[in-house]
């Protein structure tokens, strides 16, 4: 009713039954009709069903059964990285190892299939290994192994296979520690006193305790404490002590964990065996022959030597690699990339992985060679928005680069 008293101005519409044309000077036609000023008598205001012309609709004129108009949803991109901030390789330093320029380069991740990510820093991926063909095999937040495929480009990209699994994800027999993958292109999955292979689309699963699998899938280790044991996987899962020898372990400190001798991992290196050993607390990788012999000692105790140099002092070797610059080592503790000579135990160099990666705190997983390439799985935080609630959770998204200049 206010709104008809600020159309007619100051005056007061009034109405008697005079027909139509009362009606229309003070509704209808949007024209003003003069009232006699002798007039007093209150006014009555009639409704009408169509709004004044230039008059805005009332909600109770619109039409609510008419359907919103839509945008059209952009159409989604096969291929994108996740959401982390990730500097430009331009505005990144220049990073070398031993003399050379190593460069990386985030790839781009199938978005046909769930995003890798995780409440956990070190869960969103659990582990990276390439296959005879160059395809690489992602153990990834679910527990459940991936198969991605390079496309070939200037780009890193790397396709998910539909035809691995189901639509290219495969959930194992049993829940799995770990994966790697035998020299004929078999992929295996290690835990829980299991060994399964996959070839073929099918599982071939047997009992066997087993740590480390090597690529010929006959040898085996499994470890405890400062103990070896050499499982021969062919011969139903025969157990022998592997007697490694060489290491020589300081005093230790009081207050010390009271473990003088703690095996993290036995490795294959060439016809040798790598051996990442804790002693006292510090780590180290020891090469040892067949028999076990200690015959190259890689790692520096920072507390106990003098003139330690940064990446000397290994804080856990996560992974290892054969590398153009010898033995590369990816440090997940320290968050950092190191080269080694294999034959006399010195470190070549080392970069940091935040210089290297161009993401600001990386939690490395594993570095792999993959014909003709390198690539390593890291994890990181996901930047919250500024308008995210207090309690939200944090969440670390996988991320796997390819690494120019280490083949």
């Amino acid at each position: 009713m206010l709104s008809r008293f600020r159309h007619c101005g100051m005056l007061m519409c009034l109405f008697a039954v005079v027909g139509a044309g009362a009606v229309a000077g003070c509704g209808g036609a949007g024209e003003t009709t003069k009232t006699p000023v002798a007039e007093t008598k209150p006014a009555v205001t009639v409704e009408e069903e169509t709004p004044d012309v230039g008059e805005a609709k009332s909600d109770a004129s619109v039409d609510k059964t008419a359907p919103a108009k839509v945008e059209p949803t952009p159409p989604k991109e096969r291929f994108a990285l996740p959401n982390i901030e990730i500097d430009r390789a331009e505005d990144r330093e220049k990073v070398a190892i031993g003399g050379k320029e190593v460069s990386a380069e985030a790839c781009l991740l199938d978005t046909t299939v769930s995003e890798m990510k995780h409440e956990w820093f070190s869960d969103a991926i659990r582990g990276l290994v390439a296959a005879p063909d160059g395809a690489l095999y992602v153990f990834d937040h679910e527990k459940k192994v991936r198969r991605y495929v390079p496309e070939a480009g200037e780009i890193c990209k790397l396709a998910i296979d539909a035809a691995f699994g189901e639509k290219g994800i495969l959930q194992f027999p049993t829940e799995l520690d770990r994966i790697t993958m035998l020299d004929d292109g078999t992929l295996v999955g290690l835990g829980r006193g299991k060994i399964h292979k996959y070839l073929g689309g099918k599982f071939e699963s047997i009992d066997c305790n087993v740590d480390d699998l090597f690529p010929d899938g006959k040898l085996g280790f499994d470890h405890f404490a400062d103990e070896i044991r050499k499982i021969d996987v062919a011969a139903e899962c025969k157990e022998t002590d592997w007697k490694y020898k060489g290491w020589v372990a300081p005093k230790p400190e009081k207050g010390k964990n009271p473990e003088k001798y703690n095996v993290q991992s036995v490795r294959p290196w060439g016809k040798d065996y790598l051996v990442h050993m804790t002693i006292w607390g510090s780590h180290y990788l020891g090469i040892h022959s067949p028999d076990g012999k200690l015959k190259v000692k890689l790692g520096r105790d920072r507390d106990r030597e003098k003139n330690v140099k940064d990446g000397e002092d290994i804080c856990w070797a996560a992974s290892t690699e054969k590398c153009a610059a010898g033995l590369c080592l990816l440090d997940s503790n320290c968050r950092r990339l190191s080269a080694w000579d294999p034959n006399k135990g010195t470190m070549i160099d080392t970069v940091e992985l935040s210089d290297l990666l161009g993401v600001f705190y990386p939690w490395p997983v594993a570095i792999v060679s993959a014909k003709g390439a390198m690539y390593m799985a890291v994890s990181h935080k996901e930047k919250k928005p500024e308008n995210a609630p207090k309690d939200a959770k944090d969440v670390s998204h996988a991320l796997i680069f390819r690494i120019k200049g280490l083949n």
